[in-house]
């Protein structure tokens, strides 16, 4: 009788009952031909498991427990596909976990894509602007050189300051020219492979762990061998008692 209610004591406050849910998702990549912008498939998994993301669950669900307390867990495969295992207290709380993760990690890696490819947009807005200011600066020093050598009174080592300003210039010059090209003929021939969704998360039929009637008979056979320890003792101590005893009344 002890054994059984510590069982189901043990069963339901240790080891509450679990439901499964889960989903699937191929972690999406923006490439760039031979130089590749990627979301790694190791962060992804990482970031989402950290206390401060399972804190955000916790808030955003309104879960009661602790935020350590909510379990899933990410298992990587290859070609960048991650299965996500979710576990709630009921059916529609592991559900509503698995939907949160799964909109979150699709909607980060959306963001990233965009947040790339306008970071690349910015980049070459700043060097389209950067050899506009040059190549005027760089029209000017060559009008004041022509100036300058047609000029018979002029300081010959200005001349020569002035050419090493201007051959400096055109260095500049190419090497942006080279930098603009690039990055234009990167984003003609960008290619995205976003996040997909290959199994969306789902509402659990049945518990799944842990199994009741098993729990019941191990903790029952557990408490039962720690009762019959316990009176083992307890016997044998009375037993030495009685002994003491007899032995003061010769």
């Amino acid at each position: 009788m002890v054994g059984c209610v510590g069982a189901f004591l043990v069963t339901e406050l240790i080891l509450p009952e679990e439901f499964e849910s889960g989903f699937v998702l191929k972690i999406g990549k923006l490439h760039f031909l031979d130089e590749q912008w990627i979301e790694p498939l190791g962060e992804t998994t990482s970031i989402v498991v950290n206390q401060p993301f399972k804190q955000r669950i916790k808030n955003s669900l309104g879960i009661e427990r602790d935020a350590d307390k909510i379990e899933y867990n990410a298992v990587p495969s290859e070609n960048s596909v991650a299965t996500f295992r979710v576990f709630g207290r009921s059916a529609q709380e592991a559900f509503n976990i698995a939907k949160f993760l799964d909109d979150e990690i699709v909607k980060r890696h959306d963001n990233l894509f965009q947040g790339g490819l306008a970071a690349a947009r910015t980049t070459l807005k700043q060097l389209e602007d950067q050899l506009e200011k040059l190549a005027a600066e760089l029209e000017r020093s060559k009008k004041l050189l022509s100036s300058l050598e047609s000029n018979p009174g002029i300081n010959a080592p200005a001349v020569i300051l002035l050419e090493s300003n201007i051959h400096s210039k055109e260095r500049n010059l190419t090497d942006l020219i080279h930098s603009r090209n690039t990055l234009k003929f990167h984003l003609s021939s960008i290619s995205t492979y976003p996040t997909q969704v290959l199994e969306a998360p789902f509402l659990p039929e049945e518990r799944s762990a842990p199994n009741t009637l098993l729990n019941v008979a191990a903790t029952a056979v557990l408490i039962t061998a720690l009762w019959v320890l316990l009176l083992f003792g307890i016997s044998r101590t009375e037993g030495e008692n009685g002994i003491e005893v007899s032995e003061d009344s010769d």
